[in-house]
């Protein structure tokens, strides 16, 4: 076996996807996977087989391909097990009033919302959970859309803030075909959002620090911005903050239009090809 790391990846990642489309129970994939790797390890010890070596071999490639595709099936399906303090069991379609406190973990975003507001996008680690009943500790991702709130513009990443507003369940597919935004949410292991519409309800308990690594990336990122916006009239400002650090929200209809047009709308967004490219460019 020439390649063997790819020879098992290919059936685990096989195994994920389709836990993910199918929805393989856990606990028979664990079952099966078990199962598979006895044979696999039967085949290969030093047990006679009444079979001719090469049915033996191909036997063994087999129990052991499918034991990794059921261990691929068990990873998605245990990935997917959220604990009982989750926040997401705490959260519903209709929403619930409630406080959130809990630690920004990535750079918050302004954009532009309807009717000329402006909405600020985070998302939080939650700790502790508020409402007119009960107070208790929660954990997992939450995302957060912040309207009218002028303190709000001053979050940043790895500050610890408490907020009160309506916790929800994020809004699933409603259209066949149209794009899903609660699978997106899954995939980044966000299962609920939040939102805060008025000014006063965000308050910020403590300042992060950004002497981490991705502190101190969002702080090159905050200079690059405020270059351009210094220096870069629009609207070409707005496409050098699309290609250079992701934030499309000033980018103009009319230049985004003409990307789709020429179908070279991918060069509006960032990607590990065009990081390659600009490392390559300067290893050379």
């Amino acid at each position: 076996m020439k390649y063997p790391a790819l020879y098992i990846a290919i059936p685990f990642c096989i195994g994920i996807a389709l836990s993910h489309f199918f929805n393989i129970p856990i606990l028979p994939a664990i079952i099966l996977s078990s199962v598979f790797i006895a044979l696999t390890l039967l085949s290969i010890s030093k047990v006679p087989l009444r079979a001719p070596c090469l049915y033996k071999d191909i036997f063994s490639h087999l129990a052991l391909y499918l034991a990794v595709f059921f261990c691929g099936a068990a990873y998605y399906q245990n990935f997917e097990i959220l604990p009982n303090n989750h926040i997401s069991r705490l959260s519903s379609e209709e929403g619930r009033k409630a406080s959130i406190k809990g630690v920004i973990v990535d750079d918050p975003l302004i954009k532009k919302a309807f009717y000329n507001k402006e909405k600020i996008s985070f998302t939080i680690q939650s700790r502790l959970l508020i409402d007119a009943l009960s107070m208790q500790a929660v954990t997992g991702l939450v995302k957060v859309d912040l309207y009218a709130d002028e303190e709000g513009k001053l979050l940043q990443f790895g500050d610890e803030i408490i907020m009160e507003g309506t916790l929800s369940m994020p809004e699933g597919l409603r259209n066949p075909g149209s794009f899903d935004y609660s699978k997106y949410l899954k995939i980044k292991n966000i299962y609920a959002s939040f939102i805060v519409n008025g000014p006063g309800l965000v308050q910020i308990i403590k300042k992060g620090s950004s002497n981490t690594l991705q502190g101190r990336a969002y702080l090159v990122r905050h200079r690059i911005r405020e270059a351009i916006t210094k220096y870069v009239d629009k609207p070409y400002g707005g496409f050098l903050k699309a290609i250079l650090i992701g934030e499309r929200q000033e980018l103009e209809g009319a230049i985004t239009d003409d990307f789709v047009k020429t179908g070279t709308v991918h060069v509006l967004a960032i990607s590990g090809l065009h990081i390659g490219l600009v490392a390559a460019i300067f290893l050379f």
